[in-house]
């Protein structure tokens, strides 16, 4: 498919293995020096790995109007972001509700009242005040040309300086109209952001179903394996791989697929070894023994990176919200301290790369920098804390 990605037109393979509107990379995309990314030119050559989770949104108004596309690192990322977007339109929401009311009291005192008393005056020039504060920095179209219909309005005056309530009637009627303009974007936008964060949460689940039905048929396997001795039961065994080796390409999203893709390999050396008749079966149960207790540890790591990824959820979303109280993040530090429990019961001799020691120290500083209150840079240790798993 093509997509506006990165400041570029790009053609682009993905999976069809989620739902619709969730895709995956099926390719690396390589973007390179001084290419845009993330805001800034690259310095050198960067890669992003097949497996990340590609998703879009629509940009600009009118003509202007495209959909541009953005890479996330795994599906729990794309659970905290249309997590982030609904909290963001709720608030719009409740600000132009806010707005809307002072907007039709404003409007109520200036139809009402002829000529406006000082009092009626400083209220009206109030309430518009605070309309001008509230979307001064507004990023839509609309509500920066509403608000510059408000500033006009402020002098309570026309262009010849005279009070002249028809003219600023007018020109708060206008601003109503651009404030429902808003209001009904939002509450097209709301349903839609609600579905696809559902949606993802879904895949995520499923995902895990399937993992725990892999997890039932490596037990079933070292089962197998641990009482055969020289009477391995190769049919049974290679059938069960078989059952694994048929859900792998539903793992091929991040955080996942560097998994799927280790199990991939291990599940074909589990078949050459079963078929390979100059080694001793005693000696093919062993080796087979070893490559199911590294599958079943690959795991065990997820299932420590999930409980890591729910207090980094309730943490990311509690700062957006402004509602990290001290209460709160000590119960995220405990929450944290209890995965740095967990990370001690793996065991990463099997694997090449070894991640625990890393993993911990991000942990760590992540509980020192929210304990200094540096919330973003806490963030950011542990999404790379969760990385790693």
């Amino acid at each position: 498919m093509v997509v506006r990605l990165y400041g570029k037109t790009r053609t682009v393979e993905v999976l069809p293995i989620l739902a619709p509107r969730i895709m995956v990379l099926a390719r690396e995309i390589v973007l390179t020096a001084g290419q845009m990314y993330r805001g800034k030119p690259l310095a050198q050559d960067f890669t992003i790995p097949a497996g990340r989770i590609l998703h879009s949104k629509w940009i600009g108004e009118g003509e202007d109007k495209r959909r541009i596309y953005h890479v996330s690192a795994s599906l729990y990322a794309v659970v905290r972001s249309y997590a982030h977007a609904i909290h963001s339109e709720e608030a719009a929401q409740r600000k132009l509700k806010l707005s809307n009311a002072e907007l039709v009291s404003a409007s109520r005192i200036i139809a009402k009242n002829l000529p406006l008393t000082v009092a009626q005056r400083k209220s009206v020039q109030e309430k518009l005040n605070t309309l001008q504060i509230l979307f001064e920095n507004a990023r839509k179209d609309v509500l920066r040309s509403a608000t510059a219909r408000v500033e006009a309005a402020l002098p309570l005056q026309d262009s010849l300086k005279r009070y002249n309530p028809g003219v600023i009637l007018a020109r708060l009627v206008a601003v109503g109209r651009e404030y429902c303009v808003r209001f009904e974007e939002i509450e097209a936008i709301l349903p839609n952001l609600a579905r696809l964060h559902r949606v993802t949460a879904q895949e995520l689940s499923a995902i895990w179903q399937i993992l725990n039905a892999f997890e039932s048929n490596l037990s079933s396997i070292a089962r197998q394996v641990a009482r055969g001795g020289e009477g391995l039961d190769m049919l049974t065994i290679w059938a069960l791989c078989e059952a694994l080796k048929s859900q792998l390409p539903l793992l091929k999203v991040d955080p996942f697929n560097r998994m799927a893709t280790h199990m991939e390999q291990d599940l074909a050396y589990v078949f050459a070894t079963l078929i390979d008749h100059d080694i001793p079966r005693l000696e093919r149960a062993k080796e087979i023994t070893l490559i199911i207790a590294r599958m079943r540890m690959g795991i065990k790591f997820k299932r420590v990176q999930r409980e890591l990824e729910r207090a980094l959820y309730r943490f990311s979303l509690a700062l957006r919200k402004g509602t990290l109280t001290p209460a709160k993040q000590m119960q995220i530090i405990a929450a944290t301290r209890a995965v740095m429990t967990r990370l001690g019961t793996l065991d990463e001799s099997g694997f090449k790369v070894k991640r625990l020691a890393k993993g911990r120290a991000l942990l760590w500083q992540g509980i020192d920098l929210m304990k200094a209150r540096k919330f973003p840079r806490a963030k950011a240790q542990f999404k790379a804390a969760s990385a790693l798993l």
